[in-house]
């Protein structure tokens, strides 16, 4: 199979585009952990499943949109987008306060208690969903290509929506006081 410059160059793009796009995905989970840790002082085995909690969000609330309303499947996508954040945000506090928050300078301490508690969830994931993959349904303006039909919109929108994450994470590092240690500075 003999490729041209023109198709070589063309594959190279794309394959150099996903993997820009999974790497912006890993980006906000690296800038997660590097929040917990650097201004809490846990190390959190469990980062990964509180992402998980915001993914099953959104494919529940895709499953209820598909089933019970299937007009509002173009909207669902932004509704869940933010229960995903708030679900995972509400989780993650009650296991801060019932649990992390004894575990404080006692890095090893949360390293296995968030690593039980990553078991614990990884198990109540299986057993609610399955073990196969599941996704959300996209909605049609996630579905397509941009520009001339050669990168995924739903890539173009994860890139575009990791950059405000980024240097607001960057902007909030150079403050003389970041956010978190200013919220919560009875913990220290």
């Amino acid at each position: 199979m003999d490729l041209s410059f023109a198709e070589f160059g063309a594959i190279f793009a794309m394959q150099g585009f996903n993997g820009l796009s999974v790497f912006c995905v890993l980006l906000l989970m690296a800038l997660g952990l590097a929040i917990i840790f650097g201004q809490m002082g846990v190390i959190n085995m469990a980062h990964g499943e509180f992402l998980t909690i915001g993914a099953y969000t959104t494919f529940f609330i895709s499953t209820l949109t598909e089933s019970f309303f299937p007009q509002l499947l173009p909207y669902y996508f932004l509704i869940a987008i933010i229960a995903a954040f708030l679900t995972a945000g509400i989780i993650g506090y009650m296991v801060e306060r019932l649990m992390i928050s004894r575990l404080y300078q006692r890095p090893l301490d949360t390293l296995l208690a968030t690593w039980g508690l990553s078991l614990i969830m990884q198990q109540l994931f299986r057993s609610i969903f399955g073990p196969k993959e599941v996704s959300p349904t996209l909605p049609d303006w996630l579905m397509g290509s941009y520009p001339g039909g050669r990168y995924p919109l739903c890539h173009c929108i994860c890139l575009l929506s990791d950059l405000p994450f980024t240097l607001g994470f960057t902007a909030s590092c150079n403050q003389p006081e970041p956010l978190y240690e200013w919220c919560c500075r009875d913990q220290y």
